[in-house]
Formats: C-alpha cells, structure tokens, sequence
C-alpha cells in the first residue's frame, strides 16, 4: 500500500532534477501578439515566432512560421500569447459568411 507515495515521490524528485519532462529544448511556435478576434485575416505584426521548452508546445498542427499564418483567417479568437495551431485559422476561400433574411422571411 506504500506503493502510491513512492511514485508521487519519484515523480517530484523527477521534476525537481528537469528529468522526464521537455528538457532545456526550445521549438518555434506562432502566437498571437495580441487579442485577434474570431474572423479576423492575420496580418505581419499579429503573430510572431517564439520558441518554447518542447514540453510546452501544442505538437498537433503546430504553426512554427509566420509564413503559415499570414493571410489566413481566425476561426475562433486568440489571446495574446495564444499558440496558433491549424485548426484556429483558416484560408479565406473557407469562410463561412453569415447572412440574415428579412423579417418576412425568417421563420
């Protein structure tokens, strides 16, 4: 029954000595360099390229260039800061655009 308290002390030890975790190993990745709202098309000065201990990276459709990003459209608003990964923006010609009906028409 010891068995539990000896892994989570293992675990801090672990952590307290930088093993089992990214390591000192920096990776590019795209954020925001400020709010962009949802719809918005990413413009140069809205992203840039920070690197990140790799155990802090969004691996799954990770940006890792502002060449990715520029010129496409936010799907869902980013934070400052934010990683931008593929699935948060979009190219232009996949816009969804929103339109309304007269109220005559609506039902």
């Amino acid at each position: 029954m010891r068995v539990i308290p000896t892994m989570v002390l293992l675990g801090v030890a672990l952590a307290a000595v930088g093993c089992g975790g990214g390591g000192d190993d920096g990776v590019p990745v795209v954020v925001a360099t400020g709010y962009i709202p949802a719809g918005t098309l990413i413009e140069e000065g809205m992203v840039s390229v920070q690197e990140v201990p790799a155990d802090l990276a969004l691996i799954s459709g990770a940006c890792t260039d502002t060449n990715m990003v520029v010129g496409q459209l936010t799907r869902v608003p980013l934070a400052e800061g934010e990683q931008v990964t593929g699935i948060k923006i979009g190219s232009p010609s996949q816009a969804v655009l929103g339109c309304s009906a007269p109220d005559d028409k609506q039902y």
